[in-house]
């Protein structure tokens, strides 16, 4: 429910085998936490794809 208030966002982007442990990691830290998760078409950036 959107209550017009501050909140704290980690944005990632993690492969498929990542998202599992990320989801524990989340889990465990805040039982309320709430996640989207969605394929990326590409990313750049170090680590990744040059720009």
């Amino acid at each position: 429910m959107y209550k017009n208030r501050e909140r704290k966002i980690l944005w990632c982007v993690a492969s498929k085998h990542e998202i599992i442990k990320i989801r524990q990691i989340a889990n465990s830290i805040d039982k309320n936490s709430f996640m989207s998760i969605f394929n990326a078409r590409e990313v750049y950036g170090e680590g990744f794809k040059k720009i």
